[in-house]
């Protein structure tokens, strides 16, 4: 499922970069569409804090800088990353279209991306890997 995760949208990414990716997913559901104020000198009790924890709010306010930020909704990332998770729980496609809230073309087109991606990891894998040598063809055979 790692494939759908690069794909987090603006600040969030950055944020996931940071402070991990469920930790950003949690700012998207507790704060998606809004803006949020990122203090300066982050306090147990802020809202932000409240969601990913208090260390985690400080090194946002340390690496990202304090102010207001508007902190995506990421419904489409949420979507796909649930679709994911249902399919590799080997549920059907109906069965996942009925949870997710979505149409049952939306959780085909996702399997067809994830199977897609992995050919294409698995093809890069394998052009990457030389092929093996016979023990008597090489620089040492010539000798």
């Amino acid at each position: 499922m790692a494939e759908a995760r690069s794909e987090l949208p603006g600040v969030l990414a950055e944020i996931a970069e940071l402070i991990g990716e469920e930790a950003a997913l949690a700012l998207a559901k507790a704060f998606g569409g809004t803006t949020v104020l990122i203090r300066k000198s982050v306090v147990d009790g802020d809202p932000m804090a409240a969601v990913v924890g208090l260390e985690a709010a400080r090194r946002i306010s340390r690496e990202i800088g304090w102010g207001n930020i508007e902190i995506p909704l990421a419904r489409h990332w949420m979507m796909k990353n649930e679709i994911l998770r249902l399919l590799d729980q080997k549920l059907s496609e109906s069965a996942i279209a009925r949870a997710v809230g979505c149409h049952g073309r939306t959780v085909r087109r996702h399997r067809r991306l994830r199977r897609l991606r992995r050919l294409q990891r698995w093809s890069e894998t394998a052009a990457a890997t030389p092929p093996p040598r016979h023990p008597a063809t090489g620089p040492q055979a010539l000798k």
